[in-house]
This record gives structure tokens, sequence and C-alpha cells, in this order.
């Protein structure tokens, strides 16, 4: 059956959670309990409430719905592949390789018009890349208009096709190529129904014992029909974090409610108009407009046939933020729940007086990234002073995109020392992010057709594996860097590689030109005269030599990299980076 546990504090299902696996442990220790979350930092979290509530975390899986949904396919339909022929990486390269064929029929001139002077393919990748997004939306969120176009019709019942045309026949032809490829035919809008008549039919036996989903803020409604289909053949717990214990499904912000009202002068007069305007409240402007996600996901969840245990927490801090929370469990605003009278949300009238030395919530507006990070080191620092039982696992940081902010973490967090530093660890990363030399194999592999910019070389060198293959030492990487930017080193390997790029046949700011300048300066330190129209850089002294002799044995490998040259070779390159 579907169990559907709900609580305004995440910490409260937490504590739910654990009292499951200590009161309802698995019949068999060899059993995994399979947890279903939105990301791995809800995982790592999880992971480490458990080995404190019981004293380990182990024998638990943490798979994410999508994937934990594709193992059902493969165990219970015939000839499933290990991958879909259908996810977004797969369907880019299909699409990159039909669409060029179709552009001069008239549904696609849009497309055409758009990749006009398209000539390095560019744009057709990019392009091809968001309407493979677009695909893979449509097969988790709308699978009836993927079955619909599967039958031959193009008209949908929910929207207008003709703005554009293109999609469904683009979808066919992709469908085609793919069955031309020798692949399967499987894509989630034609499994899901397939899957959900096998769990019917399927033997418990052959089912997880439990299934767990915790955290998730949104699904889609082909999953949740998956999960009722596997919750009467097994116990599946839903632990959902609901805002408020009351039920805030209509409710809508100000802008929605404004086009509402909008739509209805312009409708004839009818007897119910009113009461439909009234349906719809604003109850708490926070949660209707930062809540439309979770608003959506409640109104799922309310729909389903499921066992609801409610663990809400009524008790509120006397703070700034535990007014707020108290304001949007009530669906109320400055006080009076749900009220009607629109001038209410923006006037002066029932403000919440804030004490001036509350701290429960701060607003902290920052020139750049780096002075965000760097204003939260020194807030975390002066919590740590003010409560000493305070520790670092007790944190947790949120952030839109932990890659962007990554750099910055690492910089100011990994750079302090002695009594302020503090440990920490970045969740949520892509496997590029943690591993740069991955991203640094990519841009390796597009070196040969790129200009060769100082500041891309400088990236590849400052990998931590490529700087030990030519023995580059930190202060020799930032003297180099000082060394390149004094001798005007931009892009380009010489004058006859700027010709490639349809460009005059100049050595001025090239690396050749740079690396001769340098190596003059070395024999004359006379900046005034030149030889063969260099002149000379007396920057390198001494020592320095070494540091110099490092970038030269670097650069001897370009020549092999450029696209000319591993034209003549036949693709083949020589020289690599990772030998060690």
């Amino acid at each position: 059956m579907l169990h559907i546990i709900q609580s305004n504090r995440m910490e409260v299902l937490q504590a739910q959670f654990h009292t499951l696996l200590k009161s309802a442990p698995l019949s068999s220790p060899f059993s995994k309990e399979v947890v279903l979350v939105q990301s791995p930092g809800m995982s790592q979290w999880l992971k480490i409430g458990l080995s404190e509530a019981l004293g380990i975390a182990a024998q638990v899986d943490f798979p994410l719905p999508s994937s934990f949904i594709w193992k059902l396919y493969q165990q219970f339909l015939p000839d499933v592949p290990s991958e879909s022929p259908y996810n977004k990486p797969n369907m880019t390269w299909k699409l990159v390789s039909i669409l060029p064929s179709c552009l001069e029929e008239p549904s696609y001139r849009q497309l055409q018009q758009y990749l006009q002077h398209d000539s390095d393919g560019l744009k057709l990748f990019a392009l091809c890349e968001k309407i493979a997004d677009v695909y893979d939306q449509y097969l988790m969120y709308r699978p009836h208009w993927i079955a619909q176009w599967d039958d031959g019709v193009d008209e949908l019942d929910d929207v207008d096709v003709t703005i554009a045309p293109w999609q469904p026949d683009l979808w066919r032809r992709l469908v085609k190529h793919t069955q031309s490829l020798g692949q399967s035919d499987y894509h989630r809008a034609n499994m899901h129904q397939l899957l959900v008549r096998a769990l019917e039919d399927a033997d418990v036996g052959t089912l997880p014992e439990r299934v767990c989903i915790f955290g998730l803020s949104a699904m889609a409604s082909s999953q949740l029909e998956i999960f009722q289909a596997l919750a009467k053949k097994t116990s599946v717990l839903l632990f959902f974090c609901n805002p408020s214990e009351h039920y805030w499904g209509d409710l809508v912000d100000e802008k929605t409610q404004a086009k509402i009202a909008a739509k209805y002068v312009k409708m004839p007069e009818v007897e119910a108009q009113q009461q439909q305007q009234d349906y719809y409240f604003i109850g708490n402007p926070l949660l209707s407009s930062w809540g439309k996600l979770g608003r959506d996901y409640f109104e799922q969840l309310v729909q389903v046939d499921a066992q609801w245990i409610d663990g809400f927490v009524e008790d509120f801090d006397d703070t700034l933020l535990g007014k707020i929370q108290q304001e949007i469990y009530q669906l109320a605003f400055k006080g009076k729940s749900l009220t009607p009278d629109k001038q209410w949300f923006i006037s002066e009238q029932g403000k919440l007086a804030i004490d001036l030395n509350d701290r429960s919530l701060q607003l902290q507006d920052c020139h750049t990234p780096l002075r965000e990070v760097e204003c939260l080191h020194d807030h975390l620092l002066r919590l740590f002073h003010a409560n000493p039982s305070l520790t670092p696992k007790d944190i947790i940081v949120m952030m839109p995109d932990v890659g962007a902010y990554s750099p910055y973490i690492e910089a100011v967090f990994g750079s302090a020392t002695a009594q302020r530093y503090i440990p920490y660890a970045l969740a949520d990363l892509s496997i590029e992010q943690e591993k740069p030399i991955l991203s640094s194999f990519v841009s390796l592999v597009n070196l040969p057709f790129s200009r060769f910019g100082v500041s891309d070389i400088l990236d590849l060198l400052a990998v931590t594996p490529i700087a030990s293959q030519f023995n580059v030492e930190e202060h020799e990487f930032t003297q180099l860097k000082y060394w390149l930017e004094r001798v005007g080193v931009k892009w380009g390997l010489d004058a006859n590689h700027k010709l490639d790029h349809d460009l005059p046949a100049l050595s001025l700011n090239t690396w050749q030109h740079g690396l001769n300048r340098l190596l003059l300066g070395i024999a004359s330190s006379d900046e005034q005269h030149e030889f063969n129209d260099v002149f000379p850089a007396d920057l390198v002294e001494g020592m320095a030599v070494n540091s110099l002799s490092k970038l030269l044995i670097l650069s001897a490998h370009w020549p092999y990299l450029s696209a000319n040259s591993i034209k003549r070779r036949g693709y083949t390159i020589k020289h690599s980076y990772f030998d060690k």
C-alpha cells in the first residue's frame, strides 16, 4: 500500500524514517533498503543521520527515481537495453544526422532560417541538443503526445501544434532512424503502460520488500502511476515535506489572480462568475509565488489512493524566521488567513514588528560570487565562536549551481589556515566538475580546431596531472603566466596558423613570436634593438631559464596537434599528455 508521511519539518521526516528502519527492519539482513532521493546531497544527509541514529548506515541504496524505474523496465519488459536510445545525448546526435535533410520541407522553414550561415555546424548541434531536451521532457511529462505522434496523428487536444509544425514529423523520423540503426523501439512513453500492466501480474518475491521515497519536490504523473502500481504489491512509503497542514492546492499569486480577474471581465456575466473568482486565494504570498511546483506536486498526491500520516509541528520560534514559517503553515499574511481583501497584501497595516537583534533571517548583498563566499566564511566563523557546540556537520549551504560556485569555495574555504579553517565537502557536482581531468580531455580533443588561445593553454596547464607531466610547479605556473602576458601572447601558433582562420599571416601576438622574444631576451638584454624583426624581452634571469624550458617542451607538442597536422597524419595523434 502507498503510505504518505507528511510534515512541515524535514528533521521530523528524517526521524520517522529512522523509526521505520528501527521498528520494522527488513526480513533478511542481506536485503537492501531502497530509498529514492532527488539528489546525491539528500542521500548524503540521510546517510549521516542513519549512522547517528542507528550507529551504522549499511545495506541502503539511494537511486534516483528515473534510474530505479528504468531498472524496473529492464526487469519486467523483454530486451530493454541498459541505456535508452532515446536519452538526450543519443537523440542529439541522431538529430544532427537527420535534421539537415529535412530543412527543404515547408514545415521546417523556421529551422532553415535559423540555421542559415552555419558553416561550422555549431548552431546545428546546439539546436539539436535543445530539441532533444524538449523531446525528453515530452517523454517524461507528455507521453500521450508522443503516443499520438507515433500513431501518425499530428494534432493534439490540449495545445496548438501549428506553433511548431515540424515537431511531430521530426519525431517520427527520429523513431525511423533509430529503427534503421537496429536499436530498441523502447522509450518512456511506450514502455509506461507495459510496465504498469506487468506490475499488476508481478510476483511479490521479484520486487523490493519496501520502497521509500524521500524529499522529492516534484514527480511526473507517469512516475507516480508506477509507484501506485508498485504499492499494490509491496510497501511504498513517500516522505513528503508539506509546509502547511491546510489544503493549499488552490492558492495563486497576485499576478495569476489578476489574470483570472481580467479573463472574467471579458466573459459574459454568468451566475457562477463571482464564485469562481472567489475560489482562488493568495493565502501567503511567499508560498503562492515560490511554491508553484510544490503546489502541483501536492495536488497530484491528494488525488491518489493512499494512507496519510501527519507529523506536523506547530511549535515555532519567536523569531522572524519562525514567524514566516508559522504564517506559511497557517496560510496567513500579517496574521490574517485566506483574506479576500487584496489591499491587505500591499498596505502598511498589520506589518509584523522585527526585533533589531533578530538574526534568524539575513540578506547579504554582494557584488561578486567570490564576495558571497567570503561573507559566508566570515559568518560561519562568527557562528562557531558564538556557539561552541555548533559543528560543521550541523550546517548545510544551498546554492542554485554548485559547479559555478565551486572554484570560489575552494579558493576561500580551501586556502584558510589554522583557526580560520572550516572542514567542508561539496555535493551534487557533476563528474566533470569533480574530476577536472575529464574536462581537460575534452579540451584537448577540441584543441586542434581551436585558435590555441593563451587562456585555453593556461587552463590546461593549471590541471595538476598535466602540470605534473611537464614538471611545472605552482610558483612556475604563476611566473609563466606573467611572462606570456608581458610579451603579448594572445592566440595562434605562428603566422601560418592565422591563415587557417582566414586572417593575414602576421606573427604578432602568436606563441612563436612571444617565445622568440623570451629566448632572445636571454641572449640580449637590450630591448631597443631587434633581431630578425623580433625585439628581446628581458624577463628571464638566472635559474628561471629552467621554468622557460618546461614551457618550450610543452610548445614542442603543439605542431602535432594542429588541425592540418592531424589531417596529414590521418587523424592519428602521436603525443599524449596523459602518459603518466
